[in-house]
């Protein structure tokens, strides 16, 4: 019995999935690259045009507006505050945007780029970067209060094209390795790990809650990854989505730069439901992940369950009705989960 429950599980192991509604934002971007927000504006990179444009995204029809033009080459974003700091072809500079003269600041000079710089992130006054620097491909920083060199953190064999915190660790996509790794930036000799391998072309990452999300440039898909499990997973939230690139997030709400389809859109990461695969019932589990109990809507009469763990062993079995169908999760011990209805219906969640 147990090689049964294995094999239905090894199904779907496979056939996971996690569904999701991305709503435009806005159309008719010329091909945006990163974007980042300062309270409720979003600011973009829109790469075929050379300029850096501006979006207030809590008005019922959002419009992009020019915040910067006649840039070169321009790569990276960051924020900090009303500092917006970019990334170009001559160097780094900073602007603060509620200054109406657009006054820039140079950061970094060009004569200490050797390449152009594949993401920014800010944290603790301190700029991190992925750049040539002096002939080093790697994880740089500066401190931003002023009089401070470039530091190199760690050296990779291609440059990131997403940065992103949590804490002060420090998490970094590498496109051409298909890879996310991670380093803690507080340490004095920061070691990098790697955090997830097997990525189609990792660009854009950032954090909501736990969650790494992730834009799948080759793959054209966006995907997530529970930064709190021991042994943490691919999942994938939205295909077919062509070229992606920035992410950056305002609440709970994802905004992704869909390079190729010249588009802003957007992602309520609270609607995100794992899909069921063969069921007989319109049921649905929440909330997903959980930690203290399961709920299961669309039942239509008593059910008997059970719940197996990643080996196919049962460690939970019962009933549920449809006025009382909630599950204690207390006592399983965090990772994933395989619950089943009536031997028929299978859903998977994850116990935090």
């Amino acid at each position: 019995m147990k090689k049964l429950y294995f094999l239905i599980l090894l199904f779907f192991i496979t056939s996971f999935n996690v569904s999701a509604q991305l709503v435009d934002v806005v159309t008719g971007v010329d091909t945006p690259y990163e974007i980042a927000f300062n309270r409720n504006d979003l600011y973009v990179i829109e790469g075929g045009a050379g300029k850096i444009i501006k979006i207030d995204v809590t008005t019922s029809t959002p419009v992009a507006e020019d915040f910067l033009t006649g840039l070169n080459g321009i790569t990276a974003i960051a924020l900090n505050g009303n500092d917006l700091y970019y990334a170009s072809i001559p160097g780094i500079f900073k602007v603060d945007i509620t200054d109406n003269s657009q006054t820039l600041v140079e950061i970094v000079s060009p004569d200490d780029l050797d390449s152009s710089v594949g993401a920014m992130e800010i944290y603790n006054n301190q700029l991190y970067f992925s750049a040539i620097v002096n002939n080093n491909n790697g994880i740089h920083r500066t401190d931003l209060t002023g009089g401070a060199s470039i530091e190199q953190l760690i050296s990779v064999g291609f440059s990131s094209n997403g940065l992103a915190f949590i804490g002060s660790t420090l998490y970094a996509s590498i496109e051409f390795e298909g890879k996310v790794i991670y380093l803690d930036v507080a340490d004095t000799n920061p070691v990098a790990t790697d955090f997830m391998t097997g990525l189609n072309g990792p660009r854009g990452i950032r954090f909501i809650d736990d969650y790494l999300y992730v834009a799948e440039a080759f793959g054209g898909q966006l995907s997530r990854i529970d930064s709190t499990l021991s042994t943490p997973e691919i999942e994938v939230i939205a295909t077919d989505l062509d070229f992606l690139y920035g992410l950056a997030s305002n609440s709970t709400d994802l905004y992704i730069a869909e390079h190729s389809n010249d588009k802003i859109s957007k992602l309520d990461t609270n609607t995100l439901t794992v899909e069921e695969f063969e069921s007989q019932y319109n049921v649905a589990l929440f909330p997903n992940p959980s930690v203290n109990e399961i709920s299961i809507s669309g039942l239509n009469h008593e059910t008997s369950y059970s719940i197996l763990n990643m080996q196919g062993s049962i460690v939970s079995t019962g009933t549920i009705k449809p006025t009382n169908s909630k599950i204690s999760t207390q006592g399983l011990s965090q990772g994933i989960y395989f619950l089943n209805l009536d031997n028929n219906t299978t859903l998977k969640f994850i116990k935090k």
